[in-house]
């Protein structure tokens, strides 16, 4: 797949967004259970990152054992990854520490049985942690709470993805092969470029956190045609890097 940037494309321009869109948004949600009308299913895929489950912004389980909560993409996926948001309010964030994010296509118990993509170790209130699938094919998406008794508290789950019958081969150099959950660094930093194409075009549109990539919606950077154009962005101190997605 090319650039989706909606401008000229002679050489000499910067263009960056993503590919994959987030599929999970035209996807059925449901879940073990649903501790009060503040907590649909459907509210973990409704494209918000806003995390106050007192405002339906969260899906939200009976405390039970085994907790899930699941997309039906309804057709299948190259999932390349999943990205999870967290509730805001400090006193409960560990509730979703050990869930496994399941890809495939076996809808039946909240995907249980399905191949494990990555497991939520840890992550701050209202932060949002993405996790790499490599190309998982699969029709449903899961995020499941293994072996306790617990309240499944979701306040987005992103799956960025691509059909399953697209012909590009999804293929992942061994030393991107990290470990699951390390966090989106570049959210917090300063971008800058080269130059500026328009006003649609600023740097920090490529670290919004959204895979969206219509230039004309201010989704992406864009550089004015010249030499050697860049972009940057700084993290502001030192991480070490396990992986860049463009």
């Amino acid at each position: 797949m090319g650039c989706c940037c909606d401008i000229p494309r002679s050489l000499g321009h910067l263009c960056i967004s993503s590919a994959a869109p987030n599929v999970a948004l035209t996807g059925i949600a449901t879940q073990s259970s649903t501790h009060s009308y503040f907590g649909s299913a459907r509210n973990a895929n409704d494209g918000s990152l806003a995390a106050n489950y007192l405002r339906s912004q969260c899906s939200y389980t009976k405390n039970e054992s085994d907790p899930w909560w699941m997309v039906n993409l309804k057709v299948p996926y190259k999932v390349m990854s999943v990205a999870v948001t967290n509730r805001v309010l400090e006193c409960c964030r560990e509730r979703i520490f050990g869930a496994e994010i399941r890809v495939g296509n076996d809808g039946k118990d909240g995907g249980k049985a399905n191949p494990r993509c990555g497991v939520i170790s840890s992550i701050e209130s209202g932060e949002t942690v993405s996790f790499s699938c490599h190309g998982m094919v699969g029709k449903h998406v899961s995020v499941v709470i293994p072996g306790r008794s617990e309240h499944m508290v979701l306040c987005e789950v992103q799956v960025f993805g691509l059909p399953a019958d697209d012909p590009a081969e999804v293929t992942v150099p061994t030393s991107l092969k990290t470990s699951n959950g390390a966090p989106n660094v570049a959210r917090h930093g300063v971008a800058r470029q080269s130059s500026l194409y328009n006003m649609y075009g600023e740097a920090k549109n490529a670290i919004d956190g959204s895979l969206d990539s219509n230039y004309l919606y201010i989704q992406c950077a864009g550089t004015a045609e010249q030499k050697d154009p860049w972009w940057m962005v700084d993290l502001k101190a030192k991480h070490k890097v396990d992986s860049v997605a463009v």
